[in-house]
């Protein structure tokens, strides 16, 4: 497993990693990608990954989320989420996620 990220002029930050998982158990072997980009400026921030499972017996799953948060100052957030999966098998899933975030 691997990932490897960097920062860029103007609140730009992006991400990739990669793993793989061998399993003692026959047919359970996996490979896994990520990719993530991130943006920030003042109160805003940005987010959105996507990911990918391939198993060897076909159980793939791919989705992908993005994510806000907006910063009230003295410790408080609110953030924002959505996220999709797309199983080989079955139907996609959608969620969303709505929070305040406080830290003292």
């Amino acid at each position: 497993a691997g990932s490897v990220t960097a920062s860029f002029a103007g609140g730009l930050t992006a991400g990739v990693m990669l793993s793989q998982y061998d399993s003692d158990t026959a047919g359970d072997d996996w490979d896994h990608v990520g990719l993530g980009v991130g943006y920030s400026m003042d109160a805003i921030s940005l987010h959105a990954n996507w990911g990918q499972y391939d198993n060897e017996t076909g159980g793939d799953v791919s989705g992908y989320g993005l994510a806000a948060a907006y910063d009230l100052g003295g410790g408080a957030s609110v953030h924002l989420g959505y996220g999709n999966s797309d199983p080989a098998t079955g139907p996609d899933t959608d969620t969303w996620s709505f929070g305040l975030a406080m830290s003292f």
